[in-house]
């Protein structure tokens, strides 16, 4: 099951689950993360060459032109319904893996689809450990007030998030020159037996 809410700093044990929209902030003492996760059983990381992570944004203020958020791997498991910025997290703001991450630059006009390409986190970091979802936020926090903020969908609203994967295709064998010799001589050889069978 795909799930989403905001951790707020500036409200550390309350629960946004009843929110349509999910959001960052960078403003001292006051920041707000993403926490979204989609269910990947039955997928191999060796069986994916690219993933990508689409959250619709449809407000925000505080910056001009773009303003950069990463995506981080979750390195404990939540339920949104329950989720805070406090709870269940070991670290207040959530728990995850600083060492890998995904950049995208929101722009500053309203209304479109942003995209990480998280295949290194998928591939990468789930590769040895559990998935336990995306962590989503400002890389500058603590900005001076008012700081920046964007809104997006979450799985509660129209145009929700979702995640892009791209299988590997099965390639076709290769032969060398010699292997495909080998190969017209065994089919010549399966015919002339079969040939002989007919005749006898």
């Amino acid at each position: 099951e795909d799930h989403s809410v905001y951790l707020d700093q500036r409200d550390p044990d309350t629960n946004f689950v009843t929110f349509t929209g999910i959001l960052t902030v960078s403003e001292t003492s006051e920041n707000a993360r993403i926490v979204i996760h989609f269910d990947l059983d039955g997928w191999s990381p060796d069986s994916i060459s690219q993933a990508k992570l689409y959250l619709y944004h449809y407000r925000g203020g505080n910056y001009t032109g773009s303003r950069t958020i990463n995506a981080y791997p979750l390195t404990s498991v939540f339920d949104e319904s329950t989720a805070t910025w406090n709870s269940p997290w070991s670290t207040p703001g959530g728990d995850y893996d600083n060492s890998i991450y995904a950049s995208a630059g929101v722009p500053e006009a309203w209304e479109n689809w942003v995209n990480w390409d998280v295949t290194g986190i998928v591939k990468n970091r789930w590769n040895n450990a559990t998935n336990y979802g995306f962590l989503l936020k400002d890389p500058q926090e603590d900005a001076p007030s008012p700081g920046p903020y964007i809104r997006f969908h979450s799985h509660r609203k129209d145009s929700l998030p979702y995640l892009e994967v791209t299988t590997v295709e099965q390639e076709a064998p290769v032969f060398t020159k010699w292997g495909l010799v080998a190969l017209l001589l065994l089919i010549a050889f399966s015919a002339f037996i079969l040939l002989r069978k007919r005749r006898v």
